[in-house]
């Protein structure tokens, strides 16, 4: 049956930011959408998300509501919902993973034991993976995929195991007992593609929480960290290209930073006392973390180059739900996911985006031999960058800084010039300013040039 679709709360609130150490504008962050909880919604208990880019959909992992919500990500609408029944969605989905090379999202169903697998181009199960002591271990959680070594990882709470899939056969390859390595329960794993390294939360009552390294070509849990990871750390995440994993801790209020070149924690950012942060993801194109605060109904956002914290977005209607958990970043459509555990319903942040404008006035003349001042300038979300167009050029001893729209040097040929500096930002559409230039024989008099 077709559900209708359901209707949104469009939201036009600008969120506050708390604190930037950088000297540039801090950026702007926006609810755009809150999609609703309901029959032609999201389910109840939203626990997990994940993007499949190449049909611009969401997968919504509904615990409580044995379902799983099929969203699009163009216009953020629930298109369909995955129901509850033996050869689909088992009870009590609680995580999710794309597939990107074979079309398909592994579903974990915690209370079943099991892992679905839904085929993204028509939106069905097409294979369940069964419970067992050489397959899907008791009480699945986290799930995450090397999609170059074909391979789904499962962190099984209850058996204190990772199932290993083979994604092109969708049935389990190896069960990999981290009991050998740690006495912590696994709860929550992440990738690092391009280390082929599985990183896996280990969680342990006495307060002693490990994170597990897994070479995804082996299989074999390579090291255990400890030094470093705080107490209570549940949420994971990865930025391969800045070679770093991310780790929740609820119970410090923290977030372990782990350098993948030598797994080891380099730092542990706080996140201050009415946090309780959960889920992390990264944007790793703008090096920003988002974490999700379930006590205080919130989602702070880090500059992980500067440490600092950019915005945190608080509860309430025009913003972030109750009990905020799974946290995502769709890449695609530059946008973040945030669950809502408590109200069944899924916030839809972005970063607020302005195409450049260039505002600098005319640009002064100069003389060879003496030295040359002048800054573009431009506005725009994010900051801009600079550049020549390759038809123009600038007067030979003079460079652009193409950061900050600083035109500096020391002229050495005279002429009349005519400079077209273009402002971009990833934004369209860019843009353009020509700046006459002539630069004048000898050294520079005492008095205006012209």
């Amino acid at each position: 049956m077709k559900l209708k679709v359901a209707s949104l709360i469009t939201l036009t609130v600008l969120l506050t930011v708390c604190s930037v150490t950088s000297a540039e504008a801090a950026p702007t962050f926006l609810v755009k959408t809150v999609i609703p909880h309901g029959v032609a919604g999201i389910g109840d208990s939203p626990a997990a998300v994940a993007f499949d880019s190449n049909h611009d959909q969401a997968y919504i992992a509904n615990e409580t509501d044995n379902s799983v919500s099929v969203v699009n990500t163009r216009t953020n609408t629930v298109i369909k919902t995955i129901t509850y029944d033996r050869t689909s969605i088992g009870r009590g989905p609680s995580g999710i993973a794309a597939d990107p090379v074979h079309g398909q999202m592994f579903v974990s169903n915690y209370i079943d034991g099991t892992v679905s697998v839904i085929d993204t181009s028509t939106n069905a199960v097409s294979a369940v993976i069964a419970n067992g002591p050489t397959s899907i271990g008791d009480y699945p959680k986290g799930v995450a995929l090397d999609p170059s070594q074909n391979k789904a990882y499962v962190v099984n709470s209850g058996s204190r195991s990772i199932s290993v899939i083979d994604t092109r056969t969708r049935s389990v390859s190896r069960v990999v007992d981290t009991g050998t390595a740690s006495d912590g329960t696994p709860r929550s794993v992440v990738i690092d593609e391009m280390r082929h390294q599985a990183y896996i939360v280990l969680q342990d009552g006495s307060g002693g929480d490990e994170v597990a390294v897994v070479d995804t070509t082996t299989d074999v849990i390579t090291k255990v960290i400890s030094s470093g990871i705080g107490k209570g750390a549940s949420g994971i995440a990865a930025d391969a290209g800045h070679h770093e994993v991310l780790v929740t801790n609820y119970a410090d209020r923290t977030l372990s930073v782990i350098d993948t070149t030598t797994d080891s924690v380099r730092s542990v950012v706080p996140l201050g006392s009415e946090a309780g942060p959960g889920a992390v993801a990264v944007d790793a194109s703008d090096h920003y973390a988002f974490v999700s605060n379930e006590i205080s109904s919130s989602v702070t956002v880090l500059d992980l180059t500067s440490g600092s914290v950019l915005a945190v977005i608080p509860r309430g209607k025009d913003g972030i739900g109750f009990i905020p958990g799974a946290i995502a970043v769709d890449d695609e459509n530059h946008q973040v996911f945030v669950c809502n555990l408590g109200d069944g319903t899924v916030s839809v942040v972005s970063r607020v985006r302005v195409s450049p404008k260039i505002t600098s006035g005319a640009a002064p003349n100069g003389v060879t031999g003496a030295p040359y001042s002048f800054d573009v300038q431009a506005t725009g979300e994010p900051t801009p960058s600079y550049t020549i167009v390759p038809w123009s050029s600038l007067p030979e001893g003079l460079a652009l800084d193409t950061s900050s729209g600083a035109i500096r040097g020391v002229p050495t040929k005279p002429g009349s010039y005519r400079i077209i500096v273009q402002a971009t930002n990833g934004v369209a559409p860019s843009d353009f300013v020509t700046y006459p230039i002539t630069i004048l024989p000898g050294v520079r008099p005492s008095g205006p040039l012209f």
